[in-house]
């Protein structure tokens, strides 16, 4: 593109928004992700919705190491009805199923997750 003499060269200010937090948290938008997957050794689509977790429950999913992964997702795994998963249905879930709904529940939340992290997450649910 040329521009000749006469022409006036506009550039827009770049406006930034400034959000209230805690406008962002209680007026939030809705905070219930649909996520589907197809279930391992079958051909069905399964649908599940998934929320982000909060410092909170980051915090108490945390106190027991060992079962973090479990209990992140027993916090934040919810039916199509949006009614929490029982915890008996997720512990019968396959561990690569679940630790991919780990892996959605921390990216959505904030927490980050790198190949270390999932090295480690494999080795502690599998025992290898």
């Amino acid at each position: 593109m040329e521009f000749t003499n006469n022409e006036e060269i506009r550039v827009e200010p770049v406006q930034q928004e400034v959000y209230d937090l805690e406008a962002l948290i209680t007026d939030g938008v809705d905070n219930y992700i649909p996520l589907k997957f197809i279930y391992p050794g079958q051909d069905k689509t399964v649908g599940v919705y998934i929320r982000p977790i909060n410092t909170a429950e980051f915090t108490n999913a945390s106190r027991q190491p060992s079962e973090i992964i479990i209990n992140v997702v027993k916090t934040a795994l919810y039916d199509t009805k949006k009614q929490l998963i029982s915890s008996d249905v997720i512990e019968k879930l396959p561990a690569g199923v679940t630790i991919e709904l780990y892996k959605k529940i921390a990216e959505i939340s904030g927490i980050p997750v790198n190949e270390e992290v999932d090295k480690e997450l494999v080795e502690k649910i599998m025992g290898f």
